[in-house]
């Protein structure tokens, strides 16, 4: 049996999102049915502050769910990266190459990453 232990990156900072439309703690609701939350990138928070800390957003991750909807259903990922000077790309595992998105797109996201 493998053990893991959670450990607590001194330079990253991870946001899962989750978005229930109902209260889950009076149902016994699998978190794998959460909606997705749809974010404008310009209204992300572009700097969170932990504990004297100032992390930055680097980018946003989401999962193109399959034909059930379950988050653990066969889809396909997105990762919309934000770059130096406020410029974001979007980066999609069913193309090629990389596209520049407008910081105004909405995206569903499930995933926030921050880094110092």
């Amino acid at each position: 049996i493998k053990t893991i232990e959670p450990r607590i990156s001194a330079i990253h900072l991870f946001i899962e999102l989750l978005n229930w439309e109902e209260n889950i703690t009076d149902q016994n609701i699998n978190s794998e049915v959460a909606q997705q939350v749809l974010v404008s990138l310009e209204n992300v928070p572009q700097i969170l502050k932990v504990k004297n800390v100032q992390y930055h957003l680097r980018g946003i991750c989401s999962h193109a769910h399959g034909l059930n909807g379950q988050i653990n259903d066969i889809g396909h990922y997105r990762a919309y990266c934000k770059r130096n000077g406020g410029i974001w790309e979007l980066y999609d595992d069913q193309r090629t190459k990389c596209v520049p998105i407008n910081s105004k797109t909405v995206v569903p996201c499930e995933l926030l990453i921050y880094s110092i």
